[in-house]
């Protein structure tokens, strides 16, 4: 696995980055409020047709305009409109609004798809909007060239659920919308269907009704798929199946009520696991037999495909995160490689293991992987409400064939 470049620790208010203290010297690679860009000239393929798109190489990572990605997704499933505003409400500093509406086509405003400078290096500001898909608020890392916004295309694909990869090497681009992508796993889902969620449980809706979900399980492959059952739950069948790549399993599964509410009313559920020995998890698939025939479910599950590596990263970003959350210094301090945990330790010793600031706190945090980039957004607090968004930048190294969060 590739030693990490650098692990940063930046405040970012509503996709704005700022400098800031880290929440360990490891991760102090601080960002500042401007930065070099390099423009860059990128084969980018949408659903197999190819553009030609200009980008900028920002820190280390790539930034589409994001009024090109909107117009070159505006012919597919994932088209959405761009809306700008300004709400009056300043926080700390900005109100500028962005609305992605992907229920709406998107407006050309002229300057889509332009050419740059080649070779002619510019200054990136940092940017100060606040992105919202619909009504829902989402981190985004963007910054401003020449009052024009430029993001991440894997920020873009994760909070908009489509494939995107992406060959710094070669400058390539490749997005795939009929496929839904969380970073951790990918799959297809049949026409009218659509995903809500997040990535550990999603539910499947079609025409607005609940049809079915999708949960991440901790899994003991030395268990029975009975250990799947949850309460108020009665297994009636199960078997296993052979026709997957991974070790599956299918149990049907009656739902009922709680024996408090005296009510009768019971679904019976067609679950579908994925089982992951190696990685102690398991997909549960779970599909409602009354609106679901089982053909269509086996379909879905079988376009199921996980991403081993990405969850092993997500485990142990979800440990850090957790860990950073809870200004929980050492276990912070046992996710590090053994040459940080050297470099480090006084640094924990004299904070007493407790990291961080009390305010603005980490409310709550969502972990973006893509290209084997894990990115950490930690939604920020005050007593006077949201105070912006923090980013860790992460990558590992495999370290006495324990995951390491590693950098040099």
């Amino acid at each position: 696995m590739r030693i990490v470049k650098r692990i940063i620790s930046i405040l970012v208010i509503a996709g704005v980055f700022l400098a800031t203290g880290s929440n360990i010297p490891v991760l102090a690679a601080v960002g500042t409020s401007d930065a070099a860009a390099t423009p860059v000239q990128y084969d980018f393929y949408t659903d197999g047709e190819r553009v030609s798109l200009w980008a900028y190489e920002i820190e280390d990572d790539v930034y589409f305009k994001l009024r090109d990605l909107a117009m070159i997704l505006n012919d597919t499933e994932k088209h959405f409109g761009v809306t700008w505003y300004d709400d009056g409400k300043e926080r700390n500093g900005y109100n500028l609004q962005v609305k992605l509406s992907p229920q709406l086509p998107y407006t050309p405003v002229g300057g889509e798809l332009s050419e740059l400078s080649q070779g002619i290096k510019t200054i990136a500001n940092l940017s100060s909007c606040d992105f919202h898909v619909d009504n829902t608020r989402i981190p985004m890392r963007t910054f401003s060239i020449n009052n024009t916004n430029y993001i991440s295309l894997s920020d873009l694909a994760i909070n908009m659920r489509f494939a995107a990869t992406l060959d710094e090497e070669k400058h390539t681009a490749v997005v795939d919308t009929k496929v839904y992508d969380t970073g951790l796993y990918s799959l297809l889902l049949p026409e009218g269907w659509k995903a809500e969620g997040i990535t550990e449980d999603l539910c499947f809706t079609r025409s607005g009704d609940a049809v079915g979900s999708i949960f991440i399980r901790t899994y003991d492959p030395d268990h029975p798929i009975s250990q799947f059952e949850d309460n108020h739950r009665v297994t009636l069948s199960s078997e296993t199946l052979d026709s997957f790549d991974y070790p599956a399993a299918k149990a049907m599964i009656r739902a009922t009520q709680p024996a408090a509410a005296n009510d009768g009313f019971y679904v019976d559920e067609l679950h579908i696991y994925i089982m992951l020995a190696d990685l102690r998890c398991a997909f549960d698939f779970s599909f409602d037999s009354a609106k679901v025939d089982e053909q269509t479910a086996m379909g879905v599950v079988k376009s199921f495909m996980p991403k081993e590596t990405a969850i092993k990263y997500y485990k142990i970003a979800s440990q850090w995160a957790k860990a950073v959350k809870e200004r929980n210094g050492r276990v912070q301090y046992e996710l590090l490689s053994a040459e940080l945990q050297s470099e480090y330790y006084e640094y924990y010793e004299a904070v007493g293991w407790v990291t961080g600031v009390s305010s603005p706190w980490k409310e709550s945090y969502v972990i973006h992987i893509s290209n084997n980039r894990v990115v950490v957004f930690y939604e920020g607090r005050t007593s006077e409400g949201f105070a912006g968004y923090s980013v860790d930048m992460l990558s590992f190294s495999e370290e006495n064939g324990q995951l390491r969060i590693s950098g040099r």
